[in-house]
């Protein structure tokens, strides 16, 4: 699966898991780094390999991050006619690099790939067009049929009212859809204001409410969906942020629960099935 940016990778990965994951540092908006960071943070994908394939300087403190965040960086591919890509890559540790980076090739990220039983394979125009890397692995044929299954079987959130508020259309309409796949009944805005105004109307039973908002924080809107419905309404922090001081502020503020982005679909689902069902039994 291809991504054109650090958001939009987000979002594919709300929705599957990978064996590998390829990343440009110089992605517009989020970049590589921070990216790869909040993919990090999320536990499905603790020991997925990251790898960056850039051609921007790579500077020390880069470097440094990706060993503690256990990645892999590549610079500068070059091309000709006979080994692509993968055999004329320029290693971060050769060059003008020399020093900065762990020193290993592209070939390494086609090994993985073929490690999973799949392929990576890597095109380009010429320097200064970019490039592409297709990935392709299996999937057994016996985790489709349980995930068609399941999905088609699911709906356990039949009837609930649930709103999303994110200011990433993409993201939000992603959790929006995951939500009433399941039966839920869904309202979907991208800034706090217009949240919360459509939460008024809609009378959600649960909101999943992003922090890091554009107009007023998800703290702020948090307040204004309490003091509008007090104790009859459930609301989950579905964020970037998520140290354990980001987790206990959200609480705090009133939040029932947090998930840091991405949040695995069932789990989150779950989440709001548990959280409606608490109110129904109160």
């Amino acid at each position: 699966m291809r991504a054109l940016s650090g958001e939009e990778a987000l979002s594919c990965l709300l929705k599957q898991s990978f064996a590998l994951i390829l990343l440009d540092v110089g992605m517009p908006g989020m970049d590589g780094f921070e990216t790869a960071r909040m993919i990090r943070e999320h536990p499905r994908f603790e020991r997925t390999p990251i790898i960056f394939v850039t051609g921007v300087h790579v500077t020390e403190l880069d470097v440094s991050m990706q060993i503690k965040m256990r990645y892999a960086c590549f610079t500068e591919p070059t091309i000709n006619s006979s080994g692509g890509l993968f055999a004329h890559a320029r290693a971060v540790g050769h060059g003008r690099h020399s020093g900065l980076g762990i020193g290993i090739g592209l070939a390494s990220a086609r090994r993985l790939a073929e490690m999973h039983g799949g392929t990576l394979e890597a095109r380009s125009e010429g320097p200064g067009k970019g490039s592409e890397f297709v990935l392709r692995v299996p999937v057994a044929d016996a985790v489709r049929t349980i995930e068609r299954g399941a999905a088609s079987a699911d709906r356990s959130l039949e009837g609930v009212r649930v709103a999303v508020i994110d200011d990433n259309q993409d993201a939000a309409d992603i959790v929006g859809l995951l939500i009433e796949e399941r039966g839920a009944l869904v309202r979907v805005a991208y800034d706090g204001a217009s949240g919360v105004a459509a939460a008024q109307k809609f009378k959600p039973d649960v909101v999943i409410l992003d922090i890091g908002l554009p107009d007023m924080d998800g703290y702020e809107a948090c307040t204004r969906l309490r003091a509008m419905f007090g104790r009859d309404i459930r609301v989950i922090a579905l964020t970037g942020w998520g140290q354990d001081r980001d987790k206990q502020l959200a609480l705090d503020s009133g939040f029932d629960a947090h998930l840091t982005k991405p949040a695995d679909p069932q789990q989150l689902c779950e989440i709001v099935r548990v959280l409606r069902r608490n109110m129904t039994a109160a």
